[in-house]
């Protein structure tokens, strides 16, 4: 009987050391399967990408006091989740300064036009398109040299992602042809 009282302390003391290094191993597990998890959910964060930019053009009243950009985008979601676009904006690099023209909703020059409205939720995944809107104080446009235009879409996350307009057409209402 004094033989097993004695085999029972070596045995438990086995049995402690195995459990231990057991839960190690658990925490060990536990901590590689935590940081997988962190890495996978920031490849999954919303990335927004502007796919394509189909038409653009400008709409040139004589009459009214503005002009108007419209364009009509492809955006995509890139990522597993869902996010919206929250901001849109159109960014004139001109020859001496910045312009940055925010979208107008409910511009409408015909029945056609297809305008998304903003924030705009895209499902994890899907691509997105509509119009776009922006309207400018027709003297700035008539005193600024435009060198180029960027769409700019802003995300949940307030991240910006933007695309060059390369080509914008202009159309001109009212005016007299010489």
């Amino acid at each position: 009987m004094i033989d097993f009282i004695k085999n029972s302390g070596i045995v438990s003391a086995i049995i402690s050391a195995l459990a231990a290094l057991f839960a190690l191993f658990q925490a060990n597990s536990a901590k590689k399967s935590y940081r997988l998890q962190q890495q996978i959910y920031r490849e999954g964060r919303p990335n927004l990408l502007i796919n394509e930019i189909s038409n653009s053009f400008i709409y040139n009243d004589k009459k009214a006091a503005e002009i108007f950009y419209f364009l009509e985008c492809s955006i995509s979601n890139l990522s597993d989740k869902a996010t919206a676009i929250t901001k849109i904006h159109l960014k004139l690099v001109c020859r001496d300064c910045i312009i940055i023209l925010r979208q107008q909703e409910n511009t409408k020059i015909d029945d056609s036009f297809c305008q998304m409205k903003v924030p705009y939720n895209i499902p994890p995944h899907n691509t997105v398109s509509g119009w776009f809107s922006f309207p400018m104080d027709k003297s700035t446009y008539d005193t600024v040299d435009i060198d180029t235009h960027f769409i700019i879409a802003c995300d949940i996350n307030d991240i910006q992602h933007e695309k060059e307009v390369i080509s914008i057409s202009e159309r001109l209402i009212n005016y007299e042809i010489d």
